[in-house]
């Protein structure tokens, strides 16, 4: 029985092992956000440099900005159609993805967002 305890003692410290790792991992993503259209440049840009704010406080690097302006939506979002687009590319570790969309989602002023995990290939 001491050999089994052994085990798990060990298959424990193994994972432990493999989580730490993964944690020190940062990844690159990309995020398009739409904004309502019916805030202006300032408020706009305010709502994305909080955004920036949040990937650098969690250690996070920016490499790309963009402004895509104002776009025809494909279908109306909240009675809109048309959305302030931005595009952000960045590093983050995997773990903070989920602590920025709740970030994300207490605004109302984003109509939607997408992040998508980048190939580093």
């Amino acid at each position: 029985m001491t050999s089994f305890a052994s085990l798990v003692t060990c298959l424990k410290s193994i994972s432990n092992s493999i989580r730490e790792i993964q944690l020190g991992r940062t990844r690159d993503y990309e995020i398009v956000l739409i904004l309502t259209p019916a805030i202006d440049d300032e408020r706009s840009s305010s709502i994305v440099d909080r955004i920036d704010k949040f990937i650098t406080d969690q250690g996070g690097e920016i490499s790309k900005e963009e402004s895509w302006g104002m776009r025809r939506l494909a279908y109306p979002i909240q009675r809109f159609n048309e959305g302030n687009y931005y595009l952000r590319k960045f590093s983050l570790d995997g773990d903070h993805i989920k602590d920025m969309e709740a970030y994300i989602g207490v605004s109302e002023e984003i109509l939607r967002h997408m992040i998508v995990k980048l190939d580093t290939k």
